[in-house]
């Protein structure tokens, strides 16, 4: 890695000044509380918390209040995005209550029950249990995908603002990992020195690193191309990937490393409505994870590639023949996006929205063959071509 690099990546480092803090510091709290954001709470504190949901759910269902349980209301209306926070947050709003029969809400209420009963259970065994594990349990009480099961426990955790660590839920990581790193993992030192290795999914401590940056890229794909090329040597950096949209446990991983080491992190994602989206899930979060963005972004986070500028520079070397047409339902989320405030705030991105817009084509990393590791990656090192 030349001078020249390692100075883009210094000067990049000085300008990360970044600090997320949480909401009440932003918004001070009036008396009805505005936002809700889950923090980890102790065991007994979530085990009292479980208990009185129960007994006034049971309270509810005697007055044939429906639903019995004080839900949130978790829709596009209250996850928003604050600019003075820099993230989606969701703004505290309890569903109506009707003295009147449903059905549905009443299946789902017993469906609710059910899990809440079973995680109190886990809670004063104080036995953690894996969220695939947890959905086997449940499945006689007719809660059978993990989609569904996801959305009953984000509900409690908003109910309890607490995180799911505090619940004892685990998950599996989906994410991977190379380059020169090492931390310690439910007390055991793991060392990785070019491996591709699994995130871990339970919480690290002393991290180490001599890398100068990480690489955050999209796909799986991608990450084993590069280490193929041994870039992440060469180019002295850490290279994660969440293989698609990444699930908590990586971006939590991520969070944690990027926090410790204070390392310029660059994103490199595929030039088309997945990859930007996928981004702006690292930078802003997401808006079904509003009440916990806090605890997962990395706002420093830079747009590295594949951008839709790219595509217009004959140096990258992308013909029109590597290049595929957008769908209908593709250009509906461009210009969804292109309203969004993080996009409106910074000139440069509206301009890579624009020429998303107008182009109407999309290209994947694939696409570069070898010329990802050999030419544009260190090309855009060089020129500190990131926004």
């Amino acid at each position: 890695m030349d001078d020249q690099i390692l100075e883009n990546l210094r000067i990049l480092k000085s300008s990360m000044v970044t600090v997320l803090k949480p909401l009440e510091e932003i918004y001070p709290p009036p008396a009805d509380r505005q936002f809700i954001e889950v923090r980890y709470r102790p065991r007994e504190e979530i085990i009292e918390g479980l208990r009185d949901l129960i007994v006034a759910a049971q309270k509810n269902i005697e007055a044939g209040i429906t639903p019995c349980f004080p839900f949130l209301v978790r829709t596009e209306s209250t996850q928003v995005f604050s600019t003075d926070a820099n993230r989606y947050v969701l703004k505290k709003k309890v569903k109506t209550k009707v003295q009147e029969k449903n059905r549905r809400l009443e299946s789902r209420d017993i469906k609710f029950m059910s899990m809440i009963r079973m995680i109190k259970s886990n809670c004063e065994k104080d036995y953690e249990c894996n969220k695939r594990a947890l959905l086997y349990d449940l499945e006689p009480y007719g809660i059978e995908t993990i989609h569904y099961l996801d959305i009953l426990v984000d509900n409690l955790t908003c109910m309890l603002e607490c995180t799911r660590e505090s619940l004892l839920i685990t998950s599996n990581a989906e994410g991977r990992v190379a380059g020169q790193l090492s931390y310690v993992c439910k007390g055991e030192v793991c060392e990785n020195f070019g491996e591709v290795r699994t995130i871990p999914d339970h919480d690290i401590s002393d991290i180490k690193s001599d890398a100068a940056f990480i690489l955050v890229v999209e796909k799986q794909t991608v990450l084993k191309r590069l280490v193929r090329d041994n870039f992440h040597i060469a180019y002295q950096c850490i290279i994660i990937t969440g293989r698609g949209q990444p699930c908590h446990i990586t971006k939590k991983f991520m969070k944690a490393i990027a926090t410790e080491l204070k390392l310029p992190i660059l994103g490199l994602m595929d030039c088309n409505v997945y990859g930007l989206r996928i981004f702006t899930t690292y930078r802003w979060g997401s808006k079904r994870m509003a009440h916990d963005n806090y605890r997962l972004i990395t706002p420093d986070i830079m747009w590295l590639g594949l951008r839709p500028s790219d595509l217009g520079k004959d140096k990258y070397e992308i013909s029109e023949s590597q290049r595929r047409p957008r769908k209908t339902h593709e250009d509906k989320y461009v210009t969804n996006i292109g309203r969004e405030k993080f996009v409106l705030s910074n000139a440069k991105w509206v301009d890579e929205v624009d020429l998303m817009k107008d182009a109407h084509n999309k290209a994947n990393l694939e696409s570069l063959g070898d010329n990802l590791s050999k030419t544009f990656l260190p090309k855009k090192l060089r020129d500190a071509d990131w926004i």
